[in-house]
């Protein structure tokens, strides 16, 4: 995110220096943005982590019978 926002330019809150009582603002304003994007990344996650919802895999050539945890 940061490579890409350097193509626009000096993002305001994010690669500015706090020399004025506006960059605290300009900062809050991020919280949304990165809210939404770990909001996303963990959708993105859990659905490889929810129990029950797995597919059978064939073995592996040469997996004991049972598969590794026999």
């Amino acid at each position: 995110m940061t490579t890409a926002g350097t193509a626009l330019g000096a993002l305001p809150g994010l690669h500015t220096r706090p020399e004025q009582p506006s960059w605290a603002l300009q900062r809050l304003a991020w919280l949304p943005i990165f809210a939404a994007v770990l909001a996303l990344t963990w959708l993105a996650a859990h659905r490889f982590e929810r129990p029950g919802r797995r597919r059978h895999r064939r073995p592996a050539a040469g997996a004991p019978p049972g598969g590794w945890h026999s």
